[in-house]
């Protein structure tokens, strides 16, 4: 079947780490796919199976790169540097 899609072959397993990245992703609530997983705690399924993900760090470089030039707000008794 993956064959006649054009997909790739992988494990079984495999959709299950494909699923829970996807639903990452997504921004999905991690709690609620841990328990789809039926996972213990959260922090199984993020050190398990959520992989970091190159795309979303270039995403934060870019958020927090736009905002530190744009000029962040004084902070009311801080001093600047």
């Amino acid at each position: 079947m993956a064959d006649a899609a054009g997909l790739p072959r992988i494990h079984l397993h495999e959709v299950r780490h494909s699923y829970l990245t996807a639903g990452r992703r997504a921004r999905l609530d991690t709690k609620a796919l841990s328990q789809r997983a039926g996972h213990s705690t959260v922090s199984l399924t993020m050190e398990t199976y959520m992989h970091g993900d190159l795309e979303a760090d270039r995403q934060v470089a870019h958020d927090m790169a736009a905002l530190i030039l744009s000029g962040l707000p004084a902070i009311p008794g801080e001093e600047v540097s």
